[in-house]
């Protein structure tokens, strides 16, 4: 009798960071479809957050969750925040944030090593509330087998 072992990539992967603005409350996004970056990584375990570029990079194929939290504070005619959640290029999800108020997802992704994943803003000269009142979030819920299985007897 033959088994057949998977092998499992055991790495762990979470991050939760928030977006601390040091100088102020408010914080400005001058560009469309610009990442909004969450400067304050207060976990980072497996550090495929980052921090610089508010961009997530996936270490292994799986299956992730992120949770985030947006605190919008409009300049527009509208008093409406816009932004979505990106992956790869392609839209996942969208936030519509009223003024003073905040609009939360979670959004479970299958991933491939190396695919990208950013909460971008979604029109020109917008604003959030900074000061950890918005956040992002996230952890690989499982990874993906090794197909290549291991004959073993």
């Amino acid at each position: 009798m033959k088994r057949i072992i998977k092998t499992f990539n055991s790495t762990t992967v979470s991050f939760m960071c928030n977006h601390v603005s040091y100088c102020c409350l408010f914080v400005d996004l001058q560009g469309e479809n610009q990442n909004i970056v969450f400067d304050n990584a207060v976990t980072n375990l497996g550090n495929a957050y980052h921090p610089l570029h508010g961009i997530f990079t996936a270490p292994v194929d799986g299956t992730y969750l992120f949770a985030i939290t947006l605190s919008g504070i409009s300049a527009s005619s509208d008093n409406n925040f816009y932004a979505y959640l990106d992956v790869n290029g392609t839209t996942m999800l969208r936030f519509l944030v009223h003024r003073y108020e905040q609009s939360s997802h979670v959004a479970i992704v299958q991933l491939k090593t190396g695919n990208d994943v950013s909460v971008k803003n979604a029109k020109i000269d917008e604003h959030i509330l900074g000061n950890k009142y918005t956040t992002f979030s996230g952890f690989l819920m499982y990874p993906y087998f090794d197909e290549s299985a291991t004959v073993v007897g």
